[in-house]
This record gives structure tokens, C-alpha cells and sequence, in this order.
């Protein structure tokens, strides 16, 4: 199941993908002690922007193998890609409501914190290795080179999120701000329906009077005119 994912995964479509996670899971149902197939999972959500779903499998991995450093850098790497995927988007774009957005945005940010504690983690960790031991680390990767160059390059790392969190504080003011708006709008009008309503229970009374007055006056000019062609038509007889 696990050759049938990679193969599958290769392939880069989104269901092909989807295809890759269902043999990655199969292959855990089946064998749930094998550490390595979290992180293939974890890849797959990575590669369909499902990050939450990522890191879940990351962090699952991560539990079982807390000396590895590529996954703790896997793991950080896809809390400042789903921080970014949230901030990237368009207030347009979000299905949600104003307080939905916010509670989104504040995720974010608690997401970016726990990145940069694991970058700054495994910086202070790979500083204090030999070039020695930097080299046995990243042969266990699948990419060697990279992984050197990018633990070389945390630094990086850590101001994009620091920037994004900047970033982060200024969406949710904006947000926060039209939120604020639209409340006072909902709030406006509801008092002005209120309003409105309390000045029809005032006038209904006053004007269901007047009506009655405005048809005893119209019935009583109604009765004279009608007294008045009788006499004119019993004067007419006679």
C-alpha cells in the first residue's frame, strides 16, 4: 500500500492524491506501530493546502519520533504554510462570518508562535551539532543537500514569521473594525424598528378614532342629503 501511494503520489493530481491517502491510511489500519507512514500522510494533506489535517499527522508523528529533526521541520514548515494559506486569503473569500474570521485570524497567529518556537528549537539544536553529525542527519532525508541548505537558512524562517504575524494583527484590526460596523448597523436598525414600532402602538389608537369620527361625520352628511332630496322630491309632487 505504501509503494502504491509514493507511486500515486508522484503523479501530483489532486485525485491522485486523494488515491495516495487512502493505500497511506490502509497501510496504517494494517500496521499501526510503523511510524513512517504518519509523515507520508501528512504529506499528502500537505500537498492538497489541507494543513490542519497535516499537522495533525505531524504532530502524531512527531510524538512517536521527537528526536527527528526533519519532521520537527516538516512540522513547522506547515504551520507557517497554513498561516500563511489564512492570511493570503481575501476577506471576499471567506464563507464565514465576521466573528468566524476572527477566531481564523487568532488561530494564525497561535500557529505562527508555535513555528517559531520550533524553528529557533531546532536552530539552537543544529548549531551546537558538528558538520560531522549535520551530514548523518540529512543522508536520513530523502533530499540531503536541501535539507542542509535549509537548516543552514532558519533564520529566514523565522522572520517570515514574524512578518506574518505582523501581518496577522493588521487582517484582524480590519476585521475587527468591520465587524464593529456591521454591528452598529444591526444595531441602528433594530432601534429604528423598535422605534417604529412604538409609534404605531401610539397612532393605531389615535387614528382607528379618527376613522370612526370621519365615518359618523361622512354617515350623518349621508342622512341630511337624503332628508333633503326626499323633501325636494315631496315638494316636486305636490
Amino acid at each position: 500500500y505504501i509503494n502504491l501511494g509514493h507511486v500515486l503520489l508522484e503523479f501530483g493530481k489532486p485525485a491522485d492524491i486523494r488515491r495516495a491517502l487512502e493505500c497511506y491510511n490502509e497501510a496504517k489500519q494494517k500496521d499501526p506501530e510503523d511510524k513512517s507512514v504518519r509523515s507520508y500522510i501528512a504529506q499528502a494533506h500537505f500537498m492538497l493546502e489541507e494543513f490542519e489535517l497535516a499537522s495533525c499527522a505531524l504532530a502524531e508523528a512527531v510524538y512517536y519520533r521527537q528526536g527527528d529533526m526533519q519532521l520537527r521541520f516538516n512540522q513547522a514548515t506547515c504551520w507557517e504554510a497554513w498561516a500563511r494559506h489564512v492570511l493570503l486569503k481575501k476577506i471576499h473569500e471567506r464563507d464565514m462570518t465576521y466573528d468566524a474570521m476572527i477566531e481564523e485570524v487568532k488561530s494564525s497567529i497561535a500557529t505562527l508562535v508555535s513555528a517559531i518556537r520550533v524553528w529557533k528549537s531546532l536552530q539552537s539544536e543544529w548549531e551546537r551539532k558538528s558538520d560531522s553529525e549535520r551530514r548523518t542527519i540529512a543522508s536520513t532525508t530523502g533530499a540531503p543537500k536541501r535539507f542542509l541548505k535549509e537548516m543552514d537558512d532558519i533564520t529566514s524562517h523565522v522572520d517570515y514569521c514574524q512578518h506574518l504575524q505582523n501581518v496577522a494583527h493588521t487582517k484582524l484590526a480590519d476585521i475587527s473594525t468591520k465587524n464593529d460596523t456591521m454591528q452598529l448597523q444591526i444595531e441602528a436598525i433594530a432601534k429604528q424598528k423598535a422605534k417604529s414600532a412604538k409609534e404605531a402602538e401610539v397612532w393605531e389608537p389615535r387614528l382607528a378614532q379618527k376613522s370612526f369620527i370621519l365615518s359618523d361625520s361622512v354617515g350623518r352628511i349621508a342622512h341630511s342629503c337624503c332628508l333633503w332630496l326626499f323633501w325636494l322630491w315631496s315638494f316636486c309632487m305636490n
